[in-house]
């Protein structure tokens, strides 16, 4: 039984689980705790941050500490606690992480649920992320949505774009975060519904249907 529960405006279990923030919040935590001087670091060492959570029946929820005084450790409990709350209540596939990249603030479709503004800091959050949720047994991740679409500008849920990003582009951007995910242990994936003309000239195909893209990219 599969579920969309990244946090943030992606919430599925309102009245079963703490809602949690979205993960473009997650991130810019952790990059404030990155930028801190050193006096405020060890000023707030050992402490803990309680992240704003909402719950039916007020139980408490778990705090998420900043770990490695950097932030980065967030991501880790994240996945690990939202994991656990799926497993709870019957679900075995999160349909999670999103590995899209905050490139273009005018992307309808991603926004506050990219776990970062560039490659390298969406692959990093998103390893911490599925690290977490691969210490609760029997929970799958699908990682989305492949392989990416940073500058759209349109909703891909209501129409196919045209992507034109070159094969190159694509490797040293987009797909970054998904390798990652990859070399993680990340299962499974979920496909893009826009075309990109790099891999089909015909631009009705798009990434979900495309040989091209899930035989001669994703699976070899």
């Amino acid at each position: 039984f599969a579920i969309d529960q990244e946090g943030g405006v992606v919430t599925r279990l309102f009245r079963f689980a703490p809602i949690y923030p979205s993960m473009l919040g997650f991130s810019a935590f952790s990059e404030f705790q990155r930028d801190r001087s050193p006096s405020l670091k060890k000023r707030d060492q050992g402490r803990f941050f309680d992240i704003p959570t909402i719950h039916s029946n007020k139980s408490p929820v778990p705090p998420f500490s900043k770990g490695d005084l950097n932030g980065i450790n967030i991501f880790y409990q994240a996945g690990k606690y939202i994991a656990e709350d799926i497993k709870a209540i019957g679900f075995n596939l999160l349909l999670a992480p999103v590995l899209e990249i905050c490139t273009n603030p005018y992307n309808p479709s991603i926004g506050a649920r990219a776990m970062g503004f560039k490659p390298e800091e969406v692959a990093r959050n998103a390893r911490q992320f599925l690290q977490g949720t691969q210490t609760v047994t029997g929970v799958a991740t699908v990682g989305k949505h492949f392989p990416g679409a940073a500058l759209v500008r349109t909703d891909t849920h209501d129409e196919i774009e045209i992507y034109p990003r070159t094969k190159e582009e694509l490797q040293n951007y987009e797909l970054v975060p998904f390798r990652t995910g990859f070399k993680t242990g990340l299962p499974a994936v979920m496909t893009h519904h826009i075309n990109y003309p790099a891999f089909d000239k015909t631009q009705s195909i798009s990434a979900t249907l495309s040989a091209n893209l899930l035989t001669g990219l994703l699976r070899r």
